[in-house]
């Protein structure tokens, strides 16, 4: 199991990358991990904020 300081460290490794291809902005922990009380059964949550053209719709297959 990493620690709170070990995922803010991969988070920050990846941002740069991130932040080119996708235009993401922020990484931010919440949940458990950010509180410090992650357990082993548990997961990683992170809020993704970015600013772009990009719309939510687009991502999602069409339904007709």
């Amino acid at each position: 199991m990493r620690t709170l300081a070990e995922i803010q460290q991969i988070l920050r490794n990846y941002q740069p990358e991130l932040k080119s291809k996708y235009g993401i902005e922020r990484l931010a922990l919440f949940g458990p991990y950010a509180h410090q009380e992650q357990t082993k059964e548990g997961d990683i949550d992170i809020l993704v904020s970015w600013w772009n053209t990009l719309r939510y719709s687009t991502l999602l297959p069409h339904h007709h």
